[in-house]
């Protein structure tokens, strides 16, 4: 359940149940006199039941221990509030604390992201039974959470310990990973992952966020980085492999989804999605559990947004569906290189 990272770092294992990502990590680093926790699970009795285990196996007291949000996502956020102490200080960037507290206090706690998926084809019997089984609507926080502020270079002291914020919006318009410049390590959240690819969805705050992930990443790529603890699966060393690798990935998906529309022009986005290369255990499409189609369509409407904004392609809105038609040529791996290293920023 517990996992000794080096000295003073500490993992501790949060199942994550009837999900695909399987554990969330949930790291502690232990400085003199304070702690901090970064990342919490889902708000429900078996994520909450290992991450209060992992606590007393390492002994904390929680009432001289803080806590870091990576991003708003209930499998890292739902237990924030139970497992704090009175004396905690919760730590979190505000553009994703405003996020999290927005998706609580609205009536169904989706938005307008339910219309966005609407209007690119999802159908309404579909999107019904997402809502209803959706695991980060499920299992969110029990409460509205006020947290201290993290902005980019932002800096948390807790036990000693100076670390610092990284703000790298993409997977959530408000993720920031933690950076502890001393020891050379950065816990990365959702942003980067080593063994599965994070999911870049469409958000209300970002125009194109898969543009905004890859300026996102060529910050980070100039970090002096030994180790990364990421939110999900293995630990790696690695850092500037694992980047190049995410955008080779992307530029791979982009012109995918070029020639999905080449070959059928005036496609919705829900069509495209369906077209889409994913790993997962399905015989096809229709066999994908309707969660699981959520999260490809999110995927597909970024990669549509990112190459509508380069005039790859053109959209459409045809009785009230998006549709995309081919544009002129655009050379995707060097579009793709000019947001990493800032050359072009996202509209």
């Amino acid at each position: 359940m517990v996992e000794q990272i080096r000295d003073g770092v500490y993992r501790i294992g949060v199942t994550l149940p009837q999900n695909p990502l399987r554990e969330l990590n949930s790291y502690v680093i232990c400085g003199e006199g304070r702690n901090l926790l970064i990342d919490t699970g889902f708000n429900r009795p078996e994520c909450l039941e290992a991450l209060q285990g992992g606590i007393r196996e390492l002994g904390l007291d929680m009432e001289r221990t803080d806590l870091f949000l990576t991003h708003l996502h209930s499998d890292h956020v739902g237990l924030a509030s139970q497992v704090s102490g009175r004396n905690s200080r919760i730590y979190m960037n505000p553009v994703d604390n405003a996020g999290m507290n927005r998706f609580l206090t609205h009536p169904d706690g989706w938005g307008n992201q339910a219309l966005r998926f609407l209007n690119e084809g999802f159908p309404p019997e579909e999107l019904a039974v997402v809502k209803e089984n959706n695991p980060g609507r499920k299992y969110r926080p029990d409460c509205v959470l006020e947290a201290i502020p993290v902005e980019d270079g932002g800096e948390i002291q807790v036990g000693g310990i100076r670390l610092k914020g990284i703000f790298t919006p993409g997977h959530t318009p408000g993720h920031t990973c933690l950076f502890w410049e001393e020891k050379g390590v950065l816990f990365t959240g959702d942003h980067v992952l080593f063994d599965i690819t994070p999911n870049i969805s469409i958000w209300e705050e970002l125009q194109n966020p898969l543009a905004t992930y890859f300026v996102s990443l060529g910050k980070i790529a100039k970090l002096k980085v030994d180790l990364c603890l990421p939110g999900h699966r293995a630990t790696n060393t690695d850092l500037q492999g694992r980047i190049e690798s995410l955008l080779r990935h992307h530029q791979v998906r982009l012109e995918e989804v070029v020639g999905i529309v080449t070959d059928q022009p005036g496609i919705s986005g829900y069509e495209v999605a369906k077209r889409m290369t994913w790993s997962i255990r399905a015989k096809g499409w229709e066999d994908f559990p309707s969660g699981q189609k959520w999260f490809a369509v999110g995927e597909a409407m970024t990669h549509l947004a990112c190459l509508t904004e380069l005039g790859a392609l053109r959209r459409e809105e045809r009785a009230g569906v998006s549709a995309y038609l081919p544009g002129q040529p655009v050379d995707i791996a060097a579009a793709i290189r000019a947001y990493f290293e800032g050359r072009v920023s996202p509209k």
